[in-house]
């Protein structure tokens, strides 16, 4: 999420009080595992009733949150981990080979590596990205650059959408928290 950790909480419960009844399910499950704890009842000593309280979430936000990797400029998946991986597969053509093969691949991998270190040093251009990723990119920089002075649905409706899930069209954005309030309410 594209909000401080501290703030992740704020948001979630924003976001449920405007979802619809049929995605309560989906919203437990994250509450419980990625934002606010798993709820439970605890007796009190002595007193009729029972008090609530949570654990921890498994995963909490400040493992999660990637606020602060855009501010650095740092990226936010672990895409090039998997490239390299896939590479080296392919470039192996093994799945299972002994220490010795092993060792030997890893070195040269290394060359390669030192190879690549080496270019960048002497002021090659990197990969190059498409010009619809690089636009997208400052569209999110702004959105995020905002954060602060704008509503929290506006500025999370300006993250969504400027991310790509493959069916979404950020020129041409149609759905808004609001909207997605429920008639019964």
């Amino acid at each position: 999420m594209w909000l401080p950790p501290a703030e992740i909480c704020n948001a979630f419960s924003y976001l449920l009080s405007c979802a619809p009844c049929e995605a309560e399910v989906v919203y437990k499950y994250f509450g419980d595992t990625f934002v606010l704890g798993r709820s439970i009842a605890a007796r009190r000593r002595g007193r009729p009733g029972r008090l609530t309280q949570r654990h921890p979430p498994r995963f909490p936000p400040s493992i999660w949150s990637i606020h602060h990797l855009q501010e650095y400029n740092l990226p936010r998946t672990n895409n090039n981990l998997e490239a390299w991986h896939r590479r080296f597969e392919t470039v192996v053509e093994r799945y299972h080979m002994g220490v010795f093969l092993m060792i030997m691949e890893f070195l040269k991998e290394e060359h390669r590596t030192q190879q690549e270190v080496e270019r960048i040093i002497a002021g090659s251009n990197q990969q190059k990205k498409k010009k619809e990723q690089i636009q997208r990119e400052q569209r999110l920089a702004t959105t995020i650059a905002r954060y602060g002075t704008a509503s929290l649905d506006d500025y999370l409706r300006g993250i969504a959408y400027n991310l790509h899930l493959g069916a979404a069209n950020v020129d041409e954005p149609n759905i808004s928290v609001g909207d997605v309030t429920s008639d019964e309410n």
